[in-house]
């Protein structure tokens, strides 16, 4: 009976000890399975298509395969420590909370440098990034020191006692963080879509015997790249024969998000309610979509970020499709937070291995109706594709076609005939096969008998990024407009001109005179412009009061803009 209650009494107490490993192991597997991801669901809500409900099931296989992991490993820790448990064992565990809490300040509080996930080339020795490199090390230099100073000074059950409260208050303060971060927006994260509405390629190549308004925009396509390829490339020019071509177009934004709805409404986004319910807002009250349904447009806006998806667009918009969309494998959505935590907790050593593209949160899409149209999809190689193998197609209403295309953004993933690469090209190449792409478009218009019935607009929705250097390309043709060759203009046009150039190209207005100045008119032109793609929070205001580029002429109006809730 003795031997009993003493086995009895050593299983208690080795129970005990390794309680802490087992409150380190569930805390470690909480963070980096549950609340690292629905940090990024929470503050990033409008870059995931699917609801809360559509993640829980790989959140949860995430967490239990964290903590299985983390289990394991604690055990084998435990064991190998044989008769020094009692000593050897509170000292692995600090090292673990000490990498526990480097992990979390990595995660939550080194984050300003990090990337995007707009695909766009990431510079790993940038001084910021440097710099928190250098912050990295010190925390775990610091916090793997004071580990063992404390192992030094406390006793064996100090330490267990003070990693266990540790572990408790770390879990209450993640719960707290995730309900405050929610605050003012329960609505968007809670949100349960019965249906949903997404951007289909339907009616895209259909264009009218009557009138067609059409927006081609290339993403990224800087005015000056554009430039230099035509000035290298001179047969170039003959594809666009009949366009003016504006050299010094000031853009709004230095990204396509906020771009994108300034382009089709006019109305700035300054940050001052949450951004899809401005991207409603202001669609709705477009005046572009106005003019268009006042002369009786069929309007298809082809732009697979579009958030202008509820029963008012789906009534206004013909390339909306209806149906429930679901998580196509839960594997591959655990792959893509394994990618997003990695992103923010790793050390930046690290980080380089965890990045990945928009394009992968976009692909986990299936439907469960499989009678409804395909996506629309931005890629260069897909739009060349269906445009050559399908062609172009008739049709009697007036046609307003807006396609948003990959363009010169980065992956540069296309050759210069515009097939897919498997071998990334160069930015050159891109450019070569966006003016194949073109070139058929035009081409095809021309063949289908609708090229002179038709308003072109070849554009950008930004140039290269840069605060000084918000200069995308822009193009335009009015209906019957004729040249013998491509037309320059340096006149200073901005993109807050936009609506009253696409008023001027209904009404029938051909060359400079849809420009709502006198060309030679000295203007100040306007741009928000904040620092990344995923640090819109705060916009200053620019005004540039010489051509795009000069910095001397381009400075701060004072005004900034930062995010209310």
């Amino acid at each position: 009976m003795d031997e009993i209650q003493k086995n009895h009494s050593a299983a208690k107490s080795g129970l005990i000890r390794f309680s802490p490993a087992l409150m380190l192991s569930f805390l470690f597997a909480f963070t980096l399975g549950i609340y690292a991801p629905l940090q990024w669901f929470i503050s990033n809500r409008g870059e995931f298509w699917f609801d809360i409900y559509d993640a829980g099931g790989s959140l949860l296989l995430l967490f239990g395969g964290w903590f299985l992991i983390f289990i394991f490993l604690n055990l084998i820790l435990f064991s190998a420590c044989g008769k020094k448990k009692t000593t050897v064992f509170p000292c692995l565990l600090l090292l673990e909370a000490a990498a526990y809490i480097c992990t979390y300040i990595e995660g939550n509080f080194l984050i300003s440098a990090l990337p995007g996930l707009d695909g766009a080339e990431i510079d790993w020795t940038a001084s910021e990034i440097r710099i928190q490199q250098i912050i990295t090390i010190a925390c775990w230099i610091l916090f793997l020191t004071l580990a063992v100073f404390f192992w030094k000074k406390l006793k064996s059950e100090q330490v267990l006692w003070w990693i266990r409260a540790g572990c408790i208050w770390f879990f209450l303060w993640m719960i707290i963080t995730l309900i405050g971060s929610c605050f003012g927006k329960w609505d968007k994260v809670l949100y349960n879509r019965s249906h949903n509405y997404d951007v289909s390629s339907e009616n895209m190549l259909q264009y009218s015997a009557n009138q067609n308004f059409i927006i081609l925009l290339l993403d990224h396509v800087d005015a000056r790249e554009f430039s230099d390829l035509i000035e290298k490339y001179p047969d170039y020019k003959n594809i666009f024969s009949d366009f003016t071509y504006y050299t010094d177009m000031q853009g709004m934004y230095p990204y396509t998000l906020y771009a994108v709805p300034y382009i089709l409404t006019g109305q700035r986004y300054e940050n001052e309610t949450e951004f899809n319910k401005y991207f409603e807002k202001a669609m709705s009250k477009s005046p572009l979509l106005n003019m268009l349904e006042e002369r009786n447009y069929k309007i298809g806006i082809y732009y697979e970020q579009l958030k202008y998806t509820n029963q008012e667009a789906k009534n206004r918009l013909d390339n909306l499709s209806e149906h429930r969309s679901y998580v196509s494998s839960t594997w591959a959505l655990d792959k893509v937070w394994l990618k997003l935590v990695g992103l923010r907790y790793l050390p930046y050593g690290l980080k380089k291995y965890s990045v990945l593209n928009q394009d992968a949160i976009n692909d986990l899409r299936a439907k469960k109706d499989i009678e409804v149209p395909d996506d629309y999809n931005w890629r260069n190689y897909v739009f060349y594709d269906l445009l050559t193998n399908k062609g172009m197609e008739l049709t009697d209403q007036n046609c307003f076609r807006y396609i948003h295309l990959k363009g010169s953004h980065k992956e540069y993933d296309i050759d210069e005939n515009a097939q897919f690469s498997e071998e990334y090209t160069s930015l050159e190449t891109v450019l070569k096969g966006c003016m194949t792409i073109l070139k058929e478009y035009l081409r095809q218009l021309q063949e289908l008998q609708v090229y002179d019935n038709s308003a072109v607009i070849i554009m950008a929705d930004h140039g290269d990024n840069t605060v000084t250097a918000e200069n995308p390309f822009f193009l335009v043709k009015g209906f019957g407009e004729r040249h013998e060759k491509m037309q320059f203009s340096d006149a200073a046009v901005s993109f807050a001109d936009l609506m009253e150039i696409d008023r001027a190209l209904l009404e029938g207005k051909t060359g400079t005179a849809i420009l709502p100045f006198d060309p030679g008119e000295d203007r100040t032109r306007l741009c928000l412009w904040y620092k990344a793609f995923n640090e819109s929070e705060h916009m200053v205001e620019y005004q540039q009061t010489g051509k795009v580029g000069d910095e001397e002429t381009f400075v701060p109006t004072g005004r900034v803009y930062d995010r209310k809730e």
